[in-house]
């Protein structure tokens, strides 16, 4: 039975979760939210959210209340007074800070309650009274992050030289995949031997010391690697919880489950018909996203009516990510005055005179689907919260930051030796993500469908 045996280390009658800024991350701290609730079963629990993550808190029963931001029209982030204001308001007792920045931290501090609890990062440990420290990278991941920084350089002088090479022909010629490598240099705790291949087949070794330099520079963040749902779970272990669920949880109101039905029936897609979405974009930045003609492949041999699925497929996107959209409804082959195709996929950004529909929309359509294939990007945690068959693609980001322990998902990927970079806009030529192949994705599309359909 949940919450037997639990002790809270703060009492605490009125509670405010200040919840993270990015849409996945916001999904990845419902675990906690579970592990709280079960803690303080009688307390009441309020989420301070942005517009982006508050989808997250609607309909969700863990919380008795979803506060947003207080937000002034032409302002991009409300103002800390503002937001202390509306703190202080809800006369809490104790807040989690689930944010690492000091803005949540200084909000929190200057309404006056009396607990905050947080991680000690950005400077900002003076403004909390319970504190977590996060762990450091440890010497050998800071030495292997300085060797992919090392590889981007290399790689980067090779494209270059390759491009000035092919001067006047009309395309400059493409590094290869395998054209640079890294690997510990024997008997060298912080030494590595880079292995580049010439045009002629030959190679040459150059070896690059790493520990002088990554002491002396702090220009990355050297925290060590760990996944999300843990890092805030141990804030509930602060507090006394021995919940242990790593479950994705979300709920939907009835105004968005009539969204996303009004939104399907524009879409002509019936009640009993399956339909595949497919998420191109990412929030992050374009260093996350697969070629959208890749995605457009794909879709089309999900939606061939002779094919294996034979399923609609609707390409979801935000307004930002309208260009991605547009890119892969231009790679979809259409078969002569048929139509077929352009019927079979549609984009959801169309629907309602090209209104679109509301994230909170976007949720309750994930969670009718029945298949996801995406990026790795916010979307991605509502089809592991709902159980829906799923298939990640990941390139710069670091899988360990990214794991929700959701066993219907499939991740894939390809080593590549300047990666997980966490950059986003690659510097060089995108080869973590141009070297996932159509045919593999479309065989993990398959494999998770014949999986979970009969």
């Amino acid at each position: 039975m949940h919450g037997v045996n639990q002790q809270a280390r703060i009492s605490a009658q009125r509670i405010v979760v200040i919840m993270p800024n990015w849409l996945g991350d916001a999904v990845m701290a419902t675990p906690f939210l579970f592990a709280l609730r079960q803690l303080y079963p009688q307390s009441h629990i309020a989420g301070l959210a942005n517009s982006l993550a508050m989808p997250v808190l609607s309909g969700l029963s863990l919380l008795d209340a979803a506060i947003p931001y207080p937000q002034k029209p032409g302002h991009k982030k409300p103002s800390i007074a503002a937001t202390a204001a509306l703190l202080r308001h809800g006369h809490f007792d104790l807040a989690v800070i689930l944010p690492n920045s000091l803005r949540s931290a200084m909000a929190a501090w200057r309404a006056g309650i009396p607990r905050r609890l947080g991680y000690t990062r950005e400077y900002r440990t003076p403004l909390l009274t319970d504190t977590l420290r996060p762990i450091h990278r440890c010497a050998n991941d800071l030495d292997l992050q300085w060797a992919r920084e090392f590889a981007r350089r290399l790689i980067k002088i090779r494209t270059d030289s390759l491009a000035h090479k092919a001067n006047g022909q009309a395309q400059a010629k493409k590094t290869p995949p395998d054209c640079v490598g890294f690997e510990p240099a024997s008997g060298h705790v912080h030494r590595f031997n880079f292995l580049m291949r010439q045009d002629d087949g030959r190679t040459f070794n150059q070896q690059g010391h790493f520990g002088p330099l990554r002491r002396s520079l702090a220009q990355f963040h050297n925290y060590q690697p760990a996944p999300v749902v843990d890092y805030y779970l141990q804030l509930a272990d602060y507090l006394g919880s021995t919940e242990r669920s790593r479950t994705l949880r979300l709920g939907i109101t009835e105004a968005e489950l009539a969204e996303a039905q009004s939104a399907l029936a524009a879409m002509r897609i019936s009640s009993e018909q399956p339909y595949a979405m497919v998420f191109p974009g990412a929030n992050f930045g374009g260093s996350k996203c697969w070629p959208p003609e890749r995605f457009a492949e794909v879709a089309v041999t999900i939606s061939n009516p002779a094919g294996p699925i034979a399923a609609r497929v609707i390409i979801a996107g935000a307004p930002a990510e309208k260009p991605l959209v547009d890119a892969i409804l231009r790679n979809v082959a259409e078969p002569s005055g048929a139509g077929v195709l352009h019927r079979q996929i549609v984009p959801l950004a169309a629907v309602h005179d090209g209104r679109g529909v509301s994230l909170g929309a976007v949720k309750a359509l994930v969670q009718r689907a029945a298949l996801m294939l995406c990026n790795d990007t916010g979307p991605r945690h509502f089809a592991a919260a709902f159980g829906v068959p799923l298939v990640t693609l990941f390139g710069p980001t670091d899988p360990r930051w990214a794991e929700i322990f959701y066993s219907g998902e499939r991740q894939l990927s390809v080593s590549v030796p300047c990666g997980p970079c966490q950059l986003k806009r690659c510097p060089i030529d995108h080869r973590c993500m141009t070297a996932l192949g159509v045919e593999q994705v479309w065989n993990a599309v398959l494999e998770q469908w014949q999986r979970t359909r009969p």
